[in-house]
Formats: structure tokens, sequence, C-alpha cells
């Protein structure tokens, strides 16, 4: 269910990719099928209708930029959680669910369809937004597309496939694989919603987190392409734990809560994170964080944790087998 999932949220993804174009005015009205089929080829004839329908709704709400990107951003996040609510609901709900945090240890069973299938919709409803991004990047306002621009953001869009690669079960398991997907997270545009502010916060922070605790501070996991910051803020935040950017992550108070990467643990699990977002986009991470902080939540039980988890499940934690079977 998770890959037609998939083909299902990869045509969503396209479609509200290609409306977000003409919504922020990259794509001006006047912008033919035409025009854009040295860059969608042989789907030009099938896209058109589509693409003169969301030319219309996007033109009758236009607004100005700054309006737009903000209630582009209402909208993706509402969206997101909408999906996201109903997933975790069917998988608590589920007999998998139960056995994931079972002491003793018992065997993991199959997640549910449903599940799977909302998951599906997610990889490919990101790996749709970040093609299309990179297919029009640099390219627009523009009445034709020649090269060699269409070639590079071919290539550039065509990288988008490696995330949506996660919606087969038996690939995402794979090791290897995961850090070619933490590795090419950091092309995929849809995910520099978090891993944007990672890097500004990694900025400010770093020289504090050095200054505290010197090398030891700061490390690198490069099967995950993310970069770990220990550092201290307790006087200002209380929190100890440990929060994921995209391929940023911070550990609080201090070096003392690292764990192994390539073992169950808390750095691990913030790297579950890190290739959450490469799949499922920078959207996604916000509205797990939102998620897992509501009052009376119990934030290990949040779908976002649970998918993480499963990167290197620790005892007793609920986990969604996306990383881990």
């Amino acid at each position: 269910m998770r890959v037609v999932g998939g083909i299902i949220g990869l045509g969503l993804g396209l479609a509200y990719a290609f409306f977000s174009a003409y919504f922020f005015g990259a794509m001006p009205a006047g912008t033919s099928v035409a025009a854009l089929a040295p860059i969608v080829g042989p789907l030009a004839p099938f896209l058109a209708p589509v693409l003169i329908l969301l030319q219309v709704v996007a033109t009758a709400i236009a607004m100005p930029l700054a309006g737009a990107m903000l209630v582009w951003l209402l909208v993706t996040l509402l969206l997101t959680w909408a999906i996201y609510a109903i997933a975790n609901a069917i998988y608590v709900a589920s007999a998998a669910f139960t056995a994931s945090s079972s002491i003793p240890a018992v065997t993991p069973l199959a997640p549910p369809a449903g599940e799977q299938f909302f998951l599906g919709i997610m990889i490919g409803a990101a790996a749709g937004i970040n093609a299309v991004f990179w297919l029009l990047a640099g390219q627009l306002p523009r009445t034709s597309f020649t090269p060699p621009y269409v070639a590079w953001n071919f290539i550039l869009a065509l990288t988008a496939l490696i995330p949506f690669l996660a919606v087969v079960a038996a690939i995402s398991l794979s090791r290897v694989y995961q850090t070619f997907v933490g590795w090419f997270g950091i092309l995929m545009p849809y995910s520099w919603l978090a891993t944007g502010v990672g890097l500004l916060l990694f900025i400010i922070t770093l020289p504090i987190a050095l200054g505290q605790s010197g090398a030891a501070a700061l490390r690198f996991d490069f099967t995950t392409a993310t970069v770990e910051l220990s550092i201290n803020l307790s006087a200002i935040s209380g929190f100890s734990g440990g929060f994921s950017l995209g391929n940023f992550t911070f550990l609080m108070p201090g070096p003392a809560m690292q764990t192994p990467f390539n073992a169950p643990g808390l750095s691990s699990h913030e790297t579950g994170h890190t290739l959450n977002t490469a799949v499922l986009g920078g959207a996604f991470l916000w509205v797990n964080a939102i998620d897992e902080n509501l009052p009376g939540r119990i934030g290990r039980n949040s779908w976002g944790e649970m998918l993480a988890e499963s990167h290197f499940p620790r005892p007793g934690f609920p986990y969604s087998p996306l990383w881990t079977a």
C-alpha cells in the first residue's frame, strides 16, 4: 500500500507544486504548456488541462508575495497535519504499535495498510514538490525554455527520485540507501523548510557550544550527513534532550547526551528525523514538532517520533517500520 500511496502522492505533489508556482507568480499567467514542453516532455498533452485549471485558480486568489508565502506555509502545514493525524491514529490503534514497544521484545508485526498508504502519499508528495522546484528553478519567469538550463534542471529534478524510492519498504530498510537519502536530502528544496532554520541556529549557537565544551560539542554522522551540536542552554530553556532541524541536530545540555550514531540511542533517533525530513519534507518535521508537544500528548507516540525511532529502535519505544523492520 505504501507504493500505491506514493504514486498517488507524487501526482498530488506535482499538482500542488505547479499550483504554488502560479500562486507565487513564478509562472506568469501567460505561461503555456507548449512553453513548458522542453522540461515536461511527452507529459505536456496530459498536463495541459491540469495546468490550465491550476493557473485559473491560482490567478483568482493571487496576492502580494509576502502574504502568498504565509498562506502557502499555513495551508501546507494544515494539509500535512491532516494526513499526519490520520496515519498516526491508524497506527496507534494497531497491534503493530503495541508489539513495537513490548518489553521483552516480540516479533515485529506488519504495519497497518492504511498507515502505510498515507506514508506513501507523504513520500510521493514531497518528491513531487522537490522535482517541480528543480524543474522550474532558474527558468521562470520565461516564455520559453532552452538548453543547457533545461538539462541541468532535469538532472536536479531526478534527484527527487532518490527519496521517492522509500515507498518501497525493501529499499527504505537498506542502510546504504539511508546514507544516500541523508546526503541527497541536502538537495531537496522542500527539506530546507527545516534544514534552513537548522543552519541558521547552528551558526548562531556554534560559538557558544565550542566555548562550553570545545571540539567535543561538534560531531558529524557520515551515514546520514547530519551535523550534531551539543550545547547547554538549560538556563534559558530548561530543555534536556535532543531535536532535529533537517541535517542539523542539537543535544542539550551537552556532550553527555551523545550516543553512537549506529546504535539505539538519542543521537540515532535524531538522525532518524534527518532521514524523515529528506523523504517527507520540512513541513512534516514542523508538524511532528508541534504534535509531540501538545498538552497531554505522549510525545513518543507521535507518528513522526515513531518513524524516526525506527532508525535504531530503543527497547520500549514504539516505532513504525520505515527505517528498520
